[in-house]
């Protein structure tokens, strides 16, 4: 059993609004969808801002036992979205799916999230062969933190952060600004179903040595 706790979020705390049905829960009281998530794009970018400022320093002071832990996943959605959403950080307690794929259970994800981490930690440790085994496994990183999609929404932001930071711990780069939103989609649909292949030759024509 984890040592570490997990806040949770349930449906009924995610939509507290009956008079504006699929509204999330926020601390401003929103209730039109246009304006939530332009305030939401407004908000999250600053905050991305930071963090990507910040990545030599955390890079410096960082081990990896702290940025390959499920529980620093969950505290990058926190600092993204806290000031908007009262339930930043906190892991879905219930299923979710998407265009016909079933994201991982919610009664497991603290065991699946801990076990994706401290896995590909240990390869970290390890030490990769050549720069086509790092990209590979980063890919397999990548696949798997996007299957457990942990929060309610958010989860494309905090994923591209936390492999952001691994990336630049490394001495690589990766601007997601200069790839396309389709193909990441259906780079990651792909990996969902089996084919990893697709999102490696991504990482490998967009990835840059610092």
């Amino acid at each position: 059993m984890s040592k570490l706790l997990y806040e949770k979020v349930s449906e009924k705390q995610l939509h507290p609004y009956p008079q504006a049905k699929g509204i999330y829960a926020n601390n401003f009281n929103i209730l039109n969808k246009k304006e939530l998530e332009s305030l939401e794009r407004e908000i999250t970018s600053v905050r991305q801002a930071e963090l990507i400022s910040d990545i030599s320093t955390i890079i410096k002071i960082t081990i990896p036992q702290y940025l390959y832990n499920f529980k620093t996943f969950t505290m990058i959605h926190q600092r993204l979205f806290s000031d908007l959403y009262p339930w930043a950080g906190k892991i879905r307690d219930f299923d979710m799916s998407y265009d016909g794929h079933i994201f991982t259970n919610y009664k497991e994800l603290v065991f699946y999230g801990e076990k994706v981490f401290n896995e590909f930690r240990t390869h970290v440790e390890q030490g990769f062969e050549d720069q086509t085994h790092f990209i590979k496994e980063s890919a397999k990183f990548l696949n798997l933190i996007n299957t457990l999609h942990p929060f309610p929404d958010g989860n494309g932001r905090t994923q591209r952060n936390i492999i952001n930071i691994h990336f630049n711990y490394h001495g690589f780069e990766l601007n997601w600004n200069n790839i396309h939103q389709w193909e990441v989609y259906e780079t990651l649909k792909q990996s969902f179903e089996g084919n990893i292949e697709p999102l490696i030759d991504m990482l490998k024509k967009h990835l840059k040595e610092l």
